[in-house]
């Protein structure tokens, strides 16, 4: 009986771990989070406790066959990232098993069967220990993955899969084969430092994709804000193209005035007519500019050429602009914000029918906040694995995502947030960021 309780125990406490680690990176299906999470904690631990007296072969695969479905039922994910999680679980319960055995049978003339399953409060001991263990490990690989395991790729998910699968394979293989041999004493240091060694050395493999993962993350967004640069700097060459033309219209005004007059007055009613044709389709031709102002030359400039993208694809474009002059924002991250939301909102307007977009700047006491909305019939489509992530429309789904996630990192770096929703078929994006 009390050995039962103990198992009880261990199961629980193990689950309540993994579900706490899973929690910090899967969407919850069902809104009653907590409710579905003790659930969820308790059904994975009777499973658990059903297989404790099974062969390794047979426990650790139901085990993450069983963790991968009540994923797969309560979260909105793929089934890699589960089963890459699961694995990786078994795996440390394995090989932390093995390292802490050896540790102690070198300290002790026990076999590690007799260490692990001696007298109950000896076995409650270390067994506890065991687990305290467990749980430091899942905390410093949750630091090493928590800012990047959504953005692997799903040729990296597999991998981790393979990586893991093949750790675990090899330690199911020394823990069916290591308790049935009796090793000297020398035997036993050798088995712990490889033991050791592969643990650690499974650590920086983890490490090491996290890192793939941040670096193709870092160039992903690089490649996106030197888009953005690209799109600052063509709205400010055409602001100048502009400014060039009108400079020229306002040299010319006054002699095709002069002229106009000179046609009228000799009665050349058809010259004149044409002149002023000519005049009217230059000065439709050229963007003169904005009827607002923000104060901001950068911000003006990117309203002003998605302005005139949205005429040239036939989409009704109107902007509300606040004065906001003095900003300590950074000239970067403010243009990427606007210049991103203005691209999802005519990216989604095109595809309307009589599609529209609107930008309104308002300047708080001290705050700024944008919004943008445009015309929406369909919901947008996001992530798997996070529901905040916008997935583009585009031919390029490899670049998904990382446009709404630039806009969310650079709220939050201005004591700001950026939040979306889809309202009676309206798409509306805010972001509110600190200007001081």
């Amino acid at each position: 009986m009390a050995n039962s309780i103990l198992e009880i125990s261990l199961c629980l406490f193990e689950n309540i771990c993994f579900f706490l680690f899973i929690d910090r990176f899967l969407q919850h299906k069902s809104k009653n989070h907590w409710y579905i999470f003790i659930a969820s904690v308790i059904v994975k631990s009777i499973l658990d406790y059903a297989l404790v007296n099974t062969a390794l072969l047979i426990k650790i695969p139901a085990s993450i066959l069983s963790g991968t479905v009540l994923c797969l039922i309560v979260y909105n994910t793929c089934i890699y990232i589960p089963s890459g999680f699961f694995i990786m679980f078994c795996y440390l319960l394995c090989i932390i098993d093995l390292v802490i055995g050896n540790v102690l049978t070198i300290f002790s003339d026990n076999n590690i069967l007799l260490i692990f399953y001696g007298n109950l409060i000896q076995r409650a001991i270390i067994c506890a220990f065991v687990k305290i263990i467990d749980a430091v490990t899942l905390f410093l690989i949750y630091r090493m993955m928590h800012k990047i395991a959504l953005s692997f790729t799903k040729k990296i998910w597999l991998m981790f899969n393979v990586v893991m699968g093949a750790f675990l394979i090899i330690t199911i293989l020394f823990m069916t084969a290591y308790p049935d041999s009796n090793p000297s004493k020398s035997t036993e240091y050798l088995y712990t430092a490889l033991f050791l060694i592969f643990f650690i050395m499974s650590l920086f493999i983890i490490h090491f994709l996290t890192f793939v993962a941040a670096t193709f993350k870092e160039n992903e967004k690089i490649h996106i804000l030197r888009n953005n640069y690209s799109s600052i700097e063509e709205s400010l060459l055409s602001q100048t193209e502009n400014m060039r033309v009108i400079k020229k219209m306002r040299h010319d005004i006054k002699n095709n005035l002069l002229l106009l007059n000179t046609l009228i007055k000799n009665n050349n009613i058809k010259e004149a007519v044409s002149l002023i044709d000519q005049s009217v389709t230059q000065i439709e031709g050229t963007t003169i500019g904005l009827s607002q102002s923000s104060g901001h030359g950068i911000i003006d400039a990117i309203i002003a050429n998605k302005a005139g993208l949205a005429k040239e694809r036939n989409i009704t474009f109107s902007y509300k602009l606040d004065s906001i002059p003095e900003i300590s924002i950074d000239s970067i991250d403010i243009s990427s914000v606007v210049t991103n939301l203005l691209d999802n909102a005519l990216e989604a307007a095109e595809r309307e029918e009589n599609g529209f977009a609107e930008i309104k700047i308002i300047n708080m006491e001290s705050y700024i906040s944008i919004n943008v909305i445009n015309s929406c019939t369909s919901v947008p489509l996001t992530s798997s694995t996070d529901k905040h992530i916008l997935i583009t429309s585009k031919a390029d789904k490899s670049l998904h995502g990382f446009g709404t996630e630039i806009i969310s990192d650079i709220a939050k770096k201005y004591n700001g947030s950026f939040v979306w929703k889809v309202s009676n078929n309206v798409f509306s994006a805010n972001v509110i960021m600190k200007k001081s």
